[in-house]
């Protein structure tokens, strides 16, 4: 499947309403859907900058 950056900050922005905090790598993978985190850092290398929109 191929994720938008859409994807990747909805999937991020549901991590953080579901944890109540910035997840880490291995936090985020426990979440339901979205695109893996190995996912958002191959394809989003800025993805500090992603978190910094949703934080």
């Amino acid at each position: 499947m191929q994720y938008t950056r859409d994807d990747c900050l909805d999937a991020l922005e549901a991590a953080i309403d579901e944890l109540g905090h910035v997840p880490t790598k291995d936090e985020y993978n426990t979440t339901e859907g979205g695109p893996h985190a190995s996912t958002i850092s191959t394809h989003w290398v800025a993805g500090r900058m992603l978190l910094t929109r949703l934080t």
